[in-house]
């Protein structure tokens, strides 16, 4: 009971306060750092930041919606069935989501959710973005989805 006093106390809400303030501000320095001089500089340093410069600047175009429309082919598709029925899914095809459109974020089908008769009525996701495994699909926060079927993946 002692430490969880000492730990409210005003000295050390104030030290605290004091950090939080301080790593906000270094967070915000870096981001305006980066987003000010860094990348309309073309500066690319090392690690995952500096290869995601190489490569935007590289492909524009290489993004969600890039790739979807890479992938899903005009007038046939490459690699798979961008137009599949929503409940036709199997562990491993891909939902994309987003707001307005299904272009924003995609995931891979981990399980199936069925009801007593075997219908599949919603999917169980692997998302890396969120760190989220087995997540359902009918929890996230985006409303439109839209499955694509994987050639082959069955």
């Amino acid at each position: 009971m002692n430490s969880l006093k000492e730990a409210f106390s005003r000295k050390n809400m104030l030290k605290n306060l004091n950090f939080f303030g301080e790593l906000n501000l270094g967070l915000i320095l870096t981001a305006v750092g980066i987003v000010y001089f860094k990348n309309p500089n073309h500066f690319a340093f090392g690690g995952t930041s500096g290869l995601s410069i190489l490569l935007a600047d590289l492909f524009p175009r290489i993004n969600v919606g890039g790739f979807t429309d890479w992938v899903t082919g005009d007038p046939s598709p490459l690699v798979c069935d961008p137009d599949a029925a929503y409940y036709t899914g199997h562990p491993g095809d891909l939902i994309l989501m987003g707001i307005e459109t299904a272009r924003n974020h995609a995931t891979a089908i981990s399980s199936l959710v069925a009801d007593e008769e075997g219908r599949t009525v919603d999917y169980l996701l692997c998302s890396n973005t969120d760190n989220l495994l087995n997540f359902p699909a009918g929890a996230y926060c985006y409303t439109n989805q839209r499955l694509i079927r994987i050639f082959g993946w069955e």
